[in-house]
C-alpha cells in the first residue's frame, strides 16, 4: 500500500511538473515570437543595436531578420 501512494505521488508530481515546464516553454516561445514580430516592424527605422536593445533579442537574431 505505501509503494502505491508512493508511486502514485510520483506520477502526481511528475505530470504536474511536465505541465508547468510545458506552460513555461509556451511562454518563452510566445514572448520570443513577439520580439521577433516587433523587430521585423522596427528593421526600417533603426539600427540592429537598438533594435536589440528594446526586443531583447541580439543583434546577430536582427541580422538575421534583415536578410
Amino acid at each position: 500500500e505505501g509503494l502505491e501512494k508512493g508511486v502514485k505521488q510520483g506520477i502526481e508530481q511528475g505530470i504536474e511538473q511536465g505541465i508547468k515546464q510545458g506552460l513555461e516553454q509556451g511562454v518563452e516561445q510566445g514572448e520570443k515570437k513577439k520580439a521577433l514580430e516587433i523587430a521585423k516592424n522596427l528593421l526600417d527605422i533603426l539600427d540592429n543595436k537598438t533594435i536589440a536593445q528594446k526586443t531583447g533579442l541580439n543583434e546577430d537574431e536582427i541580422q538575421v531578420l534583415r536578410n
